[in-house]
């Protein structure tokens, strides 16, 4: 019985750790909240979204292992959509809203979730008034940290208010680039200690 190939990249040395870290069938989240305040186009705020997916690899990454591998490798699809969900509060009393939004935050840094399934970005837009929303982004760490998810957000919010359109793919260093630099740093690394070694062996080899 043939087995099917799988083609992806290796994960860098930091999502290498964490996958290591992660509980068994549980995964850590990144995750950012943002207030939007007056009209919203919504149209308009998804096309920005899935405008900055088609920039970054990381935003359409599944993460997959055969039987017997213990890291998985990353997959990158061509083209994906994020897992979108619009909610109206506008009918909830305040208090009940911020008791659901605890709830949620309390639970995304880490839960239960299959990696291997695209998309793996998850957009909550919740309408707490007519002019008062809250944008809601939450991806497992593996593919970014809470930092470059706030970057992120940023560019969004940028394309957004510049109504740039999706088949603006300017050139952007892809994480997967990101890692293999590093591990050819650390296979260099290894290397020149280890020439380092037998060079130092050799001399006292020859003065005994």
């Amino acid at each position: 019985m043939s087995t099917e190939p799988l083609s992806g990249f290796r994960l860098s040395p930091q999502q290498e750790r964490l996958w290591h870290l992660q509980p068994e069938g549980s995964a850590y989240g990144a995750f950012c909240m943002v207030e939007i305040e007056g009209a919203l186009d919504r149209t308009a705020l998804k096309a920005a979204v899935q405008g900055s997916i088609l920039r970054h690899e990381s935003l359409r990454s599944q993460f997959c292992r055969l039987p017997g591998m213990k890291t998985p490798i990353m997959v990158i699809a061509q083209t994906c959509a994020p897992q979108w969900e619009d909610l109206d509060w506008t009918g909830v009393a305040p208090q009940t809203q911020e008791s659901r939004m605890t709830e949620w935050l309390q639970a995304a840094p880490i839960g239960a979730e299959d990696l291997s399934q695209f998309p793996l970005l998850r957009v909550k837009l919740l309408q707490l008034a007519t002019e008062r929303h809250l944008l809601l982004f939450h991806l497992p760490a593996l593919c970014l940290d809470t930092q470059s998810l706030r970057l992120l957000v940023r560019e969004i919010s940028e394309r957004y208010e510049d109504s740039a359109p999706l088949s603006s793919t300017e050139a952007a260093v892809q994480y997967v680039q990101f890692a293999q630099w590093q591990h050819q740093l650390l296979t260099e690394a290894e290397s020149q200690a280890g020439r380092a070694y037998w060079s130092v062996s050799h001399r006292i080899g020859s003065q005994i």
